[in-house]
């Protein structure tokens, strides 16, 4: 009942999101309610333009609706630059989202993620703090972080981790910078992990709660290139090449299953593949497990970032994806630090569910080239 409930919830979302932010009346009510920033509240203070396209050669994977997608996305995206923006003003950031705006509903986009570009504050909430509650933390002056996509772990690299490292290898973040984080986002035990395994220890994390809002002078944020995973990369401890045969699988209250799963099984067990549920390990036990693995097999989702514990360059991945939402998000990293193999297997579209399945002849062909080293 709960997985049924589960999906339900995510169906609902699905369509409240289409008509708040993607609709015509959704774009119209947001163009109305917020304004862009006036000239010199947003400024540039390092930019440098950057091109992945050399990682890849379009030898694979072998797959021609997953090639053909992921070739598309990773172009449409290969020339993203590192931007360090630094935003002057009378500014509060809503604890939401982690948004910013400015004094005359001037909404600062810079405050945002590149992943979540249609989200915009709750306007209501904003004129009430500022009219009728009127409590703000005061700070001068901080480094703008992640203010709620790091609840997903890969967005947690993507929109935490990378910026701030990038910011601090530029030499941009001192001992006594305050870096904005989300209450909910720095309690999440990878969040924990990196703070006792990583540069990010050292570092002084202003906490913003549920229910606070911040005023502040002066920020800074960054947004970068897919470059910077060779620096990300560096700060995972050097492993040797695993052994593990590791099938990463989704309980079924989770969208994204693979509805003939049961099909699947016996080539998988013919093969030497562990069984393996992410949510049944804790991170410390994910970050081991990942640490040891050769071969792996994975639906696309937030667990495919712990393949960063692994010796990538000694690495065989074959990934799985609903043929309506193949996404590049590791396949990319991994060509980025020289991934020894890389293959991908589109199924079907995604039912109502969130659910597809796939071939189980090419999925027995591809699990056979797999594990041919």
């Amino acid at each position: 009942m709960s997985g049924a409930w589960q999906r339900i919830k995510h169906i609902l979302y699905r369509q409240k999101t289409s008509l708040l932010h993607f609709s015509k009346p959704g774009r119209w009510i947001k163009s109305k309610n917020w304004k862009a920033p006036s000239e010199g509240v947003v400024n540039v203070l390092y930019r440098k333009d950057q091109d992945i396209s050399h990682y890849f050669d379009w030898k694979d994977p072998d797959d021609t609706i997953a090639r053909t997608k992921l070739r598309e996305f990773t172009e449409r995206y290969a020339t993203e630059p590192d931007i360090i923006y630094e935003i002057k003003g009378d500014l509060v950031i809503e604890p939401q989202f982690g948004l910013a705006i400015q004094s005359g509903r001037e909404f600062i986009p810079q405050s945002g993620t590149l992943s979540h570009l249609h989200i915009r504050p709750a306007l209501f909430s904003y004129l009430q703090r500022k009219y009728l509650n009127r409590k703000f933390v005061e700070i001068d002056e901080l480094i703008h972080c992640d203010g709620f996509a790091g609840m997903n772990l890969c967005h947690f690299i993507y929109d935490t981790v990378n910026p701030i490292l990038f910011l601090y290898k530029q030499g941009m973040i001192g001992d006594r910078d305050k870096i904005l984080i989300s209450e909910k986002v720095y309690q999440k035990p990878y969040f924990q992990y990196f703070l006792q395994h990583s540069f990010m220890g050292k570092l002084n994390w202003l906490r913003q709660r549920e229910d606070e809002w911040i005023r502040v002078r002066t920020f800074r944020k960054a947004f970068v290139s897919m470059e910077v995973f060779r620096l990300t990369y560096e700060i995972f401890p050097k492993q040797p090449p695993g052994h593990r045969r590791i099938f990463l699988a989704r309980k079924a209250n989770y969208q994204r299953n693979i509805l003939n799963i049961a099909a699947l099984m016996p080539v998988l067990t013919q093969t030497g593949f562990e069984i393996v549920y992410a949510e049944d390990l804790t991170y410390q036990q994910q970050v081991e497990l990942f640490r040891g693995v050769r071969y792996f097999i994975g639906i696309h989702g937030a667990g495919l970032t712990n393949l960063l514990h692994s010796d990538i360059p000694s690495l065989r991945v074959l990934e799985l994806f609903s043929s309506s939402l193949v996404h590049a998000s590791f396949y990319r990293f991994l060509k980025i630090l020289n991934v020894e193999y890389y293959d991908a297997l589109a199924g079907t579209p995604l039912d109502i569910n969130w659910n597809f399945s796939v071939d189980v002849n090419d999925f027995t062909m591809k699990v056979k080239r797999l594990i041919q080293s």
